[in-house]
């Protein structure tokens, strides 16, 4: 199935975000923010909103990438990841909470969980990689839409983002969950650290940090 990767803006934001919604839709931290199997048809319509706008928030700025896997044979959206640049991350374009002050978050979602989310892995971030967590590049987000999951688009993916870090000669950074430590370890991240919160999820869960080396722009694969 071929697939092609196009540049993605802010304009995406009602395509995209239940993209999101699906890919992560049985994911520990996900269900403590807000389960949207349970939620009535206008909850869900504000939480989509409420997704949308901090989605355009973090899309919008100097430094900051998105891309979008397109279906060549149908022109279906699969998925889409962003790339940061150490400048942006400095900024806050990485903050978990981007884009909260645009629109009230909906009542029937976590925002004090949200705020300790926030809290520790700012404070996990550091302590991986000390003084150089300015200097790295951020992947704040990939998501596949189940249906399109296990065919090569994350790789895709993030073979564009590589080539504007490995441009710049920096090195990748991003946090995986459980599910898609394997998958980005195949395209050349290594762990380099591991964040547990099994105390905050209803199953045994931890987020892995993960580093990608910088490498000439003629040696870039991904899964």
């Amino acid at each position: 199935m071929p697939f092609e990767i196009v540049k993605a803006t802010s304009a995406d934001a009602e395509a995209l975000t239940p993209i999101g919604t699906a890919a992560f839709l049985t994911d520990g931290l996900n269900l403590r923010i807000g389960d949207p199997r349970t939620f009535t048809p206008e909850q869900t319509r504000e939480s989509e909103a409420w997704r949308q706008t901090r989605f355009r928030a973090r899309a919008d700025g100097p430094g900051k990438f998105w891309f979008k896997a397109v279906d060549s044979e149908t022109g279906r959206i699969a998925g889409y990841s962003g790339i940061f640049t150490p400048e942006s991350v400095k900024a806050g374009a990485a903050s978990l909470n981007a884009g909260d002050g645009d629109i009230e978050i909906p009542a029937f979602l976590d925002r004090a969980f949200m705020d300790v989310m926030e809290k520790r892995m700012g404070g996990f971030k550091e302590s991986v990689l000390g003084e150089r967590k300015e200097q790295v590049w951020y992947v704040p987000s990939m998501a596949v839409h189940p249906d399109f999951q296990g065919k090569g688009v994350a790789g895709k993916l993030l073979a564009a983002e590589f080539e504007l870090a490995d441009e710049a000669g920096q090195d990748v950074y991003l946090e995986s969950t459980p599910v898609a430590r394997q998958m980005y370890q195949r395209a050349g991240f290594e762990a380099i650290g591991k964040l547990e919160l099994s105390d905050l999820t209803a199953e045994e869960y931890f987020l892995t940090a993960m580093l990608r080396k910088a490498k000439p722009k003629s040696s870039n694969t991904a899964a």
